[in-house]
Formats: C-alpha cells, structure tokens, sequence
C-alpha cells in the first residue's frame, strides 16, 4: 500500500472501506498524490488513485463524512452546498464514476453541517450533525435525521423534541447490527 503523498492539503476527515477494497477519501483538499480530486478521491486498494472515479470540480466545501452504498454509490457529507454546480445543501450522492447522481433529491435545509452519516441495510440514510431549517421546518434544529433511499426526509425517524439552537448537534454515531 503506497498512497504516495496523499492530500495536498492534508486535511482528511471521513475515510470509508468499500467492500472491493477500494478506500474512499473526504476533506478539504484539492489533489491526492498530484492528481486533480476536490474534497473527494478513491483509492485502489494498493493506495493509487482511482482515476475512474472523476469527481469534476467537486463539493464547493469540505466533505466531513463519506459512505458506500451498497450499490457502489457514494454518500458525501459536510459543509457544502454545492456539487459538480448542482445544489446538494451538505449530503450529495456520487455514482460510481463520481458523477452527482441527479435521482437523489435530498432534503432542502437552510443552514447545514453535517459531520457524520451511516447507510442503513435499506438504503436509508442517517445524517447527523447540526441541521437547521428542515424541508421549510421554520425554526427546526434536528441534530440527527434520517433520508429515505431517495434523499427525501423520513419523517417515520423521529429524533424528539430540541432546543432550537445551534449549538445543539450531535458529531459521532454508528449503525447497530
């Protein structure tokens, strides 16, 4: 395994194993290894860069969390809120060639952070962070939610009642078997 010189930035926050044992790579950085990959890479599994995952010009911010589907797709998330010019307020959804998948429609927030997701078995995704303005939610702070498959807002997930502040978020979790 030889990542060479990795991020130029060195900055990395969210590292993910695929199951084929590609690793995939969030931050705030601009090239890993010299080559063009803005906030998102994938490695091989012998640390070179995948140069058939092109993310474009990327996230316009920093990714903080990444995950694979299990349909090869990509989850990012973080402080963003645009992709490759198409709006995706801190959780985007990447195809396997790293172009934004436009079938994803994830919620609509207003101010967004979102500094860890988990995939569920289902494809459902659990997103946390501190979430303001959810779906139009005037005055809404949920610290953790829930996307259906298709980005849309679970509303079945309920986190409970919260202090409408935003200082109130939540930046760990994982996914009980």
């Amino acid at each position: 395994f030889n990542p060479g010189t990795g991020a130029n930035a060195e900055v990395v926050f969210g590292i993910a194993l695929q199951t084929n044992g590609q690793i995939l790579v969030g931050g705030d950085f601009s090239n890993i290894n010299g080559v063009t990959n803005n906030c998102v890479a994938r490695l091989n599994s012998d640390g070179s860069v995948d140069s058939s995952f092109n993310v474009g010009q990327g996230p316009d911010g920093a990714v903080l969390c990444i995950a694979p589907q299990s349909d090869g797709k990509v989850v990012i998330g973080g402080a963003f809120s645009v992709v490759n010019n198409i709006v995706n307020y801190g959780v985007a959804r990447l195809r396997t060639d790293a172009s934004v998948d436009v079938n994803f429609h994830p919620a609509t927030f207003n101010t967004t952070s979102i500094i860890r997701l988990a995939v569920q078995n289902d494809q459902r995704i659990l997103i946390a962070g501190m979430i303001l303005l959810f779906n139009g939610t005037s005055g809404t702070n949920f610290p953790v939610a829930r996307l259906n498959g298709d980005g849309s807002f679970d509303s079945s997930f309920t986190w409970g009642t919260v202090q409408n502040t935003s200082i109130n978020k939540v930046t760990d979790m994982s996914l009980q078997p």
